[in-house]
């Protein structure tokens, strides 16, 4: 009788399964783990779960950039998966799973510039009589700073610095954010209010509670008759720092990226700023021709 010898390999269920643990005891945050599952979910749909590694190819990767795009999938959503599986099989290359991560491009999507409330649209929703006031003030902090919506809740105030931890970072470097003192009072009743919401629930999960805002804005926003999400008060405190005349430079410090990359999409801003400042400046000088 012939002896049957079976050939063991590991999966791309078991390849991704081992790189988010070790995403796990690396630290990275809960919620960008849940990302990434939900990323794979999405891949392992149309790359069958328990394909070889080096079956996970850019013939294969191409098939599931097409079955997404036939299944109404918007390209950012798609794009997001392939970030995700491209730092993925990158590991894999690290780990000599695989021999070379497979090329493949990303969707291509038209570059948007960044939306920001218009200070008539944010006025009106301060005027909305059935928004508590505690929301309005945090709607302020958030549009006044730049932060993140986690950040407060994460962060511990040192004087007017609030500290970022690196676990709970983007960059995963701690952040340092410079508040104005009238900052401080809305970013201590945002962390009383989260620690009393922690130790009512039975399992609290971070999301639930930060979710409310994000929510409430939405509201507001529909409420107005205008389409914006929270994280557009984001975009607006870094528009209206370009518009103030902030360097690229200093925005990104402030919002907490690394690189400039991230900050270009302010630049028309700042170079319409610096334009508007040139031709008042000309007018001084030379007067209305």
């Amino acid at each position: 009788m012939k002896e049957i010898i079976k050939i063991d390999y590991l999966s791309l269920e078991d390849a991704v399964n081992n790189w988010l643990q070790l995403r796990k005891s690396d630290g990275i945050a809960d919620s960008t783990i849940s990302r990434n599952r939900c990323s794979f979910a999405s891949i392992m749909s149309v790359i069958r779960r328990n394909s070889k590694l080096t079956q996970v190819n850019s013939i294969a990767i191409g098939k599931y950039k097409e079955v997404m795009e036939q299944r109404g999938y918007s390209p950012h959503g798609i794009n997001i998966n392939l970030r995700t599986l491209k730092t993925f099989l990158r590991w894999c290359e690290r780990c000599d799973y695989i021999t070379k991560t497979p090329y493949f491009s990303m969707v291509k999507t038209e570059k948007a510039l960044p939306s920001y409330i218009a200070d008539g649209d944010f006025e009106e929703i301060m005027k909305l009589k059935w928004l508590e006031q505690h929301y309005k003030l945090a709607f302020q902090f958030y549009r006044g700073t730049g932060c993140r919506l986690s950040e407060p809740f994460v962060g511990t105030l040192t004087g007017t610095v609030l500290i970022i931890p690196a676990r709970y970072s983007k960059s995963r470097v701690e952040k340092q954010i410079e508040l104005d003192v009238e900052h401080i009072p809305i970013v201590l009743e945002l962390q009383a209010r989260y620690e009393f919401w922690k130790n009512k629930v039975n399992k609290p999960v971070f999301k639930y509670f930060k979710d409310k805002y994000s929510k409430m804005f939405k509201r507001c926003c529909r409420e107005v008759g205008i389409d914006r999400r929270f994280h557009d008060l984001r975009h607006s405190a870094a528009s209206y720092f370009a518009m103030n005349g902030a360097s690229l430079a200093e925005i990104a410090e402030v919002l907490g990226h690394k690189t400039l990359q991230m900050v270009k999409r302010y630049s028309h801003l700042s170079e319409q700023h610096t334009a508007g400042v040139v031709s008042k400046m000309n007018e001084k000088i030379f007067g209305n021709r």
